[in-house]
């Protein structure tokens, strides 16, 4: 009989499409260099009026998250019509009384089939080790196992290992072994619950793992967690996957010293990935939440995240929320993140379509080392270093709120110098809120290019600082109002933009004082109560029409209509002093 193809085989195929198409267009859109590119790459929009979506080489690139990767869905069946029953305290075995023995405190499952498994122990190993083919099933019906000797489960051998908690069923596993334990690869055994093969936990009842030890879960093949109430424990890591880890549902908790959930493989680029589809997250963790060497892929879920404290502490590169080397994608969900350092991130791409993200960081809210491409979703970095960063940064859709020490949202690449090769941000919709005191509102430390949707920024109040800073500026369309100090300022246009622009110099104003703009008329164009003392404007919207005359006050009234983020609008603004009348001659038009 042919051997059944094992889960991280079946998934072997699904990947190896999307994986190798991601890399090909990731060297694309860098030209083979990295994922900068020119202005007018594929995909990134070199003028202000592409709407092509955003950046090219995401994880993205044929795997949608719509359905399970291939081999991790599976409906589970008690086909055994003899299981065996293993009862812990004194250990008694009965059924088919073949498929298990037990030496002292350990037993030995030696073929597949289904173990029911109960009682509680003080001191005792179950050790699967079986060449044969054929699923083994260990249903906890209620059992507490401690061992101090090793590992409560060590799976040596088995095609598959599927863990079941039985319904309404309470279960435990602690491990208490201190002493250097190795498998029979003589590799260091060195979480609870061990597997050297594929593992698959399901059912609707609880297990909970505590150890001093490492590790809490480790499957050195693949994990999938179906379903459960799943409590972890650790000294170290809380979960691990090397191959990868695929979670269809569930209640996860965990508290790891180390990394929450991981994801280990990094010689096999098929490998080394997270991916969730739904269930309840809450990860207390030393260092990274979720881990993952190739890519993280989460469609839902509610996840509550804590790393090395949260953002009132400061750990270098070694506590971040969600972190992936080739990408992250989230679809949707809600997060709640509090790390020390960043809250989402990537060392190439990061791609969000959907979700509700209240982010406090130490670090960055999220970065992205290539390119971060928001496609929907509401975020809110209440607390942060810098908000958004990535090397391009394209907005599509979605609602943004960031308030942050430094530059809220930041196009870079790591350099400091303006017009960096390759570094861009494009804003084709959405609605973009920044507020900062001591940076730069919106960076970009090469090209900006607004064609859609709405941006606000608030600060900042110190000198050396600008409401935007960047090297090129292209307005096609969007509105973008912005208001902070007079020093480095700059307009949010230039002469290759079609959609006219306006920066306004001034005496400092007082946090909360109107400024107004209205035509000869008295046509309202904009009213804006900047959150902080300010001595410079900037706007721009399809509102500034060329030979158009306006009219600027401040102070002032305004009743009735609708106040967000301090722009108000369908009410009536009044008592305003006027400050200057102008009439729009040029594409940028300066006043001071």
């Amino acid at each position: 009989m042919a051997k059944r193809k094992s889960i991280s085989e079946m998934i072997r195929r699904f990947f190896l499409g999307y994986i190798f198409l991601s890399i090909i267009l990731v060297f694309i859109a860098s030209g083979c260099g990295g994922g900068g590119g020119s202005e007018d790459s594929s995909g990134t929009g070199g003028t202000g009026d592409d709407t092509s979506g955003g950046s090219t080489g995401t994880p993205e690139s044929e795997y949608d998250g719509s359905t399970l990767p291939e081999g991790t869905s599976f409906t589970y069946e008690d086909d055994d019509a003899n299981p065996t029953n293993i009862i812990f305290g004194s250990i008694t075995i009965t059924g088919d009384t073949e498929s298990a023995t037990y030496d002292g405190n350990t037993v030995t499952i030696n073929s597949p089939g289904t173990f029911n498994i109960s009682g509680t122990s003080t001191d005792a190993q179950i050790k699967v080790d079986t060449l044969e083919e054929g699923d083994v099933r260990l249903v906890f019906e209620g059992a507490s196992i401690t061992c101090s000797f090793g590992p409560p489960i060590d799976i040596e051998n088995a095609e598959r290992v599927i863990i079941w908690l039985e319904a309404g069923t309470d279960n435990y596993l602690t491990d208490l072994h201190t002493e250097v334990v190795n498998d029979s690869d003589t590799e260091e055994i060195d979480a609870a619950l061990y597997s050297k093969d594929d593992l698959i936990i399901c059912g609707s009842g609880s297990i909970t793992i505590d150890t001093d030890y490492k590790d809490g879960i480790k499957s050195k093949d693949g994990l999938v967690i179906d379903s459960g109430n799943i409590t972890v424990t650790s000294a170290d890591d809380g979960i691990i996957g090397k191959n990868f880890i695929s979670i269809n549902n569930g209640n996860i908790n965990i508290t790891a010293g180390g990394d929450g959930l991981k994801s280990t493989e990094e010689e096999d680029i098929e490998k080394g990935y997270i991916y969730i589809k739904d269930g309840v997250f809450d990860i207390d963790a030393g260092a990274d939440a979720v881990q993952a060497q190739t890519h993280i892929i989460i469609q839902d879920g509610e996840f509550d995240i804590i790393t090395a404290g949260g953002s009132n502490y400061v750990v270098a590169d070694t506590a971040k929320g969600l972190k992936a080397t080739v990408g992250v994608t989230i679809h949707d969900g809600i997060f709640g993140i509090d790390t020390a350092d960043d809250s989402i991130h990537s060392n190439d791409t990061i791609v969000i379509n959907g979700g509700e993200f209240e982010i406090a960081t130490g670090d960055d809210g999220i970065h992205a080392d290539k390119a971060l491409t928001i496609n929907g979703g509401i975020i809110d970095v209440t607390y942060g270093y810098e908000g958004i960063e990535s090397m391009i940064i394209t907005v599509n859709d979605g609602e943004i709120h960031i308030n942050s020490y430094d530059d809220p949202l930041n196009g870079s690449d790591g350099n400091r110098g303006e017009n960096s090769a390759g570094v861009a941000v494009y804003i084709k919709g959405g609605y973009i809120y920044l507020e900062c005191t001591n940076a730069d509102g919106f960076d970009s430390n090469g090209a900006v290019y607004l064609s859609g949707g709405t941006v606000i920024v608030n600060g900042p109040v110190s000198g050396a600082n600008g409401i935007l800073d960047y090297g090129t500026f292209t307005t096609t369309g969007g509105t973008l109002v912005g208001a902070g100090t007079y020093n480095m300022a700059q307009a949010p246009g230039s002469s290759g933009s079609s959609q006219n622009a306006l920066l306004l110099i001034f005496n400092q104003k007082s946090a909360g004082s109107l400024f107004h703009i209205e035509t000869s008329d008295g046509t309202e164009v904009v009213t804006f109560a900047p959150q902080k003392a300010y001595s410079s404007v900037v706007y721009t919207s399809s509102q500034l029409l060329t030979g158009t005359t306006y009219k600027v006050f401040f102070d002032g009234t305004y009743v009735g209509g609708t106040v967000k983020d301090g722009v108000y609008s369908g009410g009536a603004y009044s008592g305003g002093t006027q400050y200057t009348t102008f009439t729009l001659s040029s594409r940028v038009t300066m006043i001071r």
